[in-house]
């Protein structure tokens, strides 16, 4: 089985495009703000033996290392290399035909990596493999990964609720609309997702951590550092902070580092923050 190969137009400037981030360091490498180790004989998701899927439609576009876009130069690469994840098929710009021809004449193929586009289609064509990416990213020739999804409205609940929530401070109507916005930005159901920790709220904005059964990789230790304080979380899953949208719209999650260089919390927010993660009493 072949993979097909799709025009270069448009595929040829998103090539380009990644290929200078990744050289300008925009991709993979290591950040002063967020870094992400992995444990690459750990590929389940929550410790889960059974891929869990949820209701999304898309493709995703896939970076190759350049170690691996080496090795696999004459390899033609088909849904069985992404058995894991359940795709349909796989397609590549024929850039690779490209830097093919030229390594057959003797030159540098001038591909620093190779990138795939796999789809998901026929019976599978409502449904991806959710944690596909952390998957992918823990098999080590995985550079990059990118989801394209569709746009679902947005239609938050509108029937009242009142009373405390599950948090002493928290009301109940916003730990509903924080767990209903969560679940519309990653496409799955509202009751899979629950909320496990609450830090305070901080002019509107809600840090939370949140967990639903197919978020977060085990076998990974992500570090966050943020005005100076080391937030440390041993699993893909971290902290998010909340800041709600217009009622049109939903509301927007952060990572700890992105709210504060945003100026959603400020250094006094972030020190009560990391005193709450720290001795988990939150």
């Amino acid at each position: 089985m072949k993979t097909k190969h799709i025009g270069t137009i448009c595929v040829s400037s998103v090539v380009v495009l990644l290929s200078l981030l990744l050289f300008n360091g925009c991709l993979g490498g290591e950040s002063d703000d967020l870094n992400i180790s992995y444990d690459t004989s750990t590929v389940l998701v929550d410790d889960m033996d059974t891929p869990v899927i949820f209701p999304v439609k898309g493709k995703m576009t896939v970076m190759l290392t350049g170690v691996a876009t080496i090795q696999t130069m004459d390899k033609d690469y088909t849904p069985e290399d992404f058995s894991e994840i359940n795709c349909d098929e796989v397609m590549e710009s024929v850039l690779i035909e490209v830097a093919r021809n030229r390594i057959a004449a003797g030159l540098s193929p001038n591909l620093a990596n190779r990138t795939l586009f796999l789809s998901f289609s026929g019976e599978n064509e409502e449904f991806i493999l959710r944690g596909a990416a952390d998957i992918l990213m823990a098999r080590g020739d995985i550079a990059y990964t990118f989801l394209e999804t569709i746009i679902i409205p947005y239609a938050p609940p509108t029937n009242a609720i009142d009373g405390p929530g599950t948090f002493k401070g928290l009301d109940a109507a916003t730990e509903r609309l924080i767990k209903y916005d969560y679940a519309h930005w990653l496409c799955m159901p509202f009751d899979w997702v629950d909320i496990k920790g609450y830090f305070g709220t901080y002019n509107d904005c809600v840090p939370v951590f949140l967990e639903t059964p197919v978020t977060g990789l085990l076998g990974v230790v992500t570090t966050i550092t943020v005005a100076g304080m080391k937030f440390i979380w041993n699993s893909s899953n971290v902290t998010l902070v909340w800041k709600p949208g217009d009622g049109t719209e939903a509301g927007r999650f952060y990572k700890l580092n992105e709210a504060f260089d945003l100026g959603f919390l400020n250094q006094d927010d972030i020190k009560n923050i990391y005193e709450l993660h720290q001795s988990g009493r939150y």
